[in-house]
């Protein structure tokens, strides 16, 4: 038991970090939404003066707790545990690496950056039986009540943030978080079939 609680843990510390990368150097700078309470706290970071971090843990509080309550308090307790994490990871990030702009002139080279990187790390964390908090709860929720598998699920659910960005940023961001959440949506499912084939990646 105390074995698989480690590499449980261990999955989401490597999953949440990834997707702090992503957010934080590709999906943030390029206006990219691509769903969930990230996705509305880029939005809204454009529109006050409130830090992305901020924003995060703000959104988070009142999901957190319909997620307790759906889900159990296991899942409860890593995915607060997650959202802790995340949030902090971009706060320390905010602190430690300035960034006002895109890494590249590439938006597209950006987007296959944090497609991939943010895929990964989500279905690590969705194959710990986690989640990131926002949205993924609501996923994680379908799937135990609808049986959605988990990409349809928060592909659902995250269109309409995507929908906003044509308007608070701009039609060709809005148009890139249209592609990356399609993307996204396969890629998870995607690894996380293989992290339930692979020795490595075995929880249970």
């Amino acid at each position: 038991m105390k074995s698989q609680n480690f590499k449980s843990y261990l999955l989401i510390i490597g999953g949440t970090a990834l997707m702090c990368i992503s957010l934080y150097f590709f999906t943030s700078p390029n206006g990219f939404v691509l769903g969930g309470v990230s996705g509305l706290g880029i939005i809204l970071g454009r529109l006050t003066s409130m830090s992305l971090g901020t924003w995060l843990t703000l959104l988070n509080v009142l999901l957190l707790i319909v997620g307790w309550i759906s889900l159990g308090s296991e899942v409860g307790i890593k995915t607060v545990f997650c959202t802790l994490l995340f949030s902090l990871g971009i706060d320390l990030l905010e602190i430690l690496v300035p960034l006002d702009h895109p890494l590249t002139g590439q938006p597209f080279l950006e987007l296959c950056c944090a497609v991939l990187i943010t895929g990964v790390g989500q279905a690590m964390i969705f194959h710990a039986d986690a989640s990131s908090g926002g949205t993924d709860i609501l996923a994680l929720i379908l799937r135990k009540h609808t049986h959605m598998n988990v990409g349809r699920a928060l592909l659902f659910v995250d269109i309409i943030i995507c929908t906003a960005s044509f308007f608070a940023i701009n039609v060709e961001a809005g148009l890139f978080s249209v592609l990356g959440i399609f993307g996204l949506t396969f890629l998870i499912d995607m690894a996380l079939e293989s992290f339930s084939s692979c020795k490595y990646f075995v929880i249970v």
